[in-house]
Order: C-alpha cells, then sequence, then structure tokens
C-alpha cells in the first residue's frame, strides 16, 4: 500500500465530503475510487472515445468534459 499526502483545493475537499456522505465510504474509499475512476477516463479519451453522462431516468445524456 502506498501513502499519499494531498493539499486539497476548497471544491475537491467539498467534492470529497460529498463522496462520503453520499456513499457512506471512508475518505480513503472515496480517493481510491476516484483514482481508478479518473484513469479509466483518461483511458478513454487518449483511445479517442467519450463518456457520455444520463444523470435523470429520461433526461438527455450529455458528453462529459472535465476542466
Amino acid at each position: 500500500m502506498e501513502r499519499l499526502t494531498v493539499n486539497l483545493i476548497p471544491r475537491s475537499s467539498r467534492a470529497l465530503e460529498r463522496g462520503v456522505e453520499l456513499s457512506t465510504d471512508s475518505k480513503t474509499v472515496v480517493v481510491n475510487r476516484a483514482l481508478q475512476l479518473y484513469a479509466y477516463l483518461e483511458e478513454a479519451w487518449a483511445a479517442g472515445g467519450e463518456v457520455v453522462v444520463t444523470e435523470a431516468q429520461g433526461a438527455t445524456p450529455t458528453v462529459l468534459k472535465v476542466f
């Protein structure tokens, strides 16, 4: 296991807290899942793919963009 110390900007800190609230997982689990998802998304984009998200049933799908 690798140990890492990070400095989170306020927006990221709020996102971490929200992830913990929504999942009831620990901060460690939420960060690990986020990193795995980030790597997956980067691989998809690097291969020329796109990620489409439908936020609610019946909603119009939108292409995910990360800035």
